[in-house]
């Protein structure tokens, strides 16, 4: 009902995403396709400043940031426009993530941290999970094994259910922002299937560069909304 800004920063943060973690604390990023400042943190939702190790001119990686996720102990991953970063001591440090001993210095959209410590994310339109959060154990899920494109995709967005970190959903847009597929996955990203073809008369949600949201009810794995140019809801 009622909205007040937040004073204290500047104007046109360029804000691309926004995450709480379960002890309060909020982290803003800045960016997305475009060039942003950082990342910024309050613990109350009134102060906040500016993690200096993501001010873009001590590290060029932050200044397109598309997705925050915090780990329950405190794990903090950030998708960049130059890879999937992670850091262990609240925003001090930062390092690149890693799959078979290779850093994920790609274009990062997305990333999302199931109840169970699981990790998924999105880089250069392919799909890598990290089963136990180590950031150094990301496996590429992006192919004929696991059922997900991994040829024309142009853009992949992921979500985790937060009542049972097994369901995983996917929708994969190809070079062309058009729908590819919605997929679902019941045991951690191993296997996926489809529920919502890209080629549906019925189902033709659109979308734009960009402009790819997925997200999961909080009590209810089966009950999903995808968004683009408009918005659905499927239910199992």
């Amino acid at each position: 009902l009622t909205w007040n800004k937040i004073n204290g920063i500047q104007n046109n943060l360029k804000v691309s995403c926004i995450t709480q973690t379960d002890d309060g604390m909020i982290y803003v990023g800045t960016g997305g396709i475009l060039n942003g400042s950082g990342i910024y943190t309050s613990s109350n939702g009134q102060d906040f400043s500016l993690i200096a190790s993501t001010n873009p001119a001590n590290n060029a990686a932050f200044s397109q940031i598309r997705r925050i996720a915090v780990t329950g102990n405190g794990k903090i991953f950030v998708s960049t426009s130059m890879g999937l970063w992670y850091s262990t001591d609240g925003g001090t440090t930062w390092m690149p993530t890693e799959s078979d001993g290779t850093q994920l210095t790609g274009n990062s959209t997305d990333v999302n941290v199931g109840s169970n410590g699981l990790v998924a994310a999105s880089m250069d339109g392919l799909c890598y999970i990290s089963a136990d959060g180590n950031p150094a154990n990301f496996m590429l899920h992006s192919s004929d094994t696991f059922n997900l494109p991994f040829e024309n995709v142009g853009n992949l967005e992921l979500a985790i259910a937060p009542s049972d970190p097994n369901v995983l959903y996917a929708t994969v847009l190809d070079v062309n922002d058009e729908l590819i597929n919605v997929y679902r996955s019941d045991d951690a990203g191993i296997n996926w299937r489809i529920i919502g073809p890209g080629e549906s008369t019925t189902f033709n949600v659109t979308f734009t560069p960009e402009n790819n949201v997925l997200t999961v009810f909080p009590g209810n794995p089966d009950k999903v909304l995808v968004g683009g140019n408009n918005m659905w809801e499927g239910q199992k």
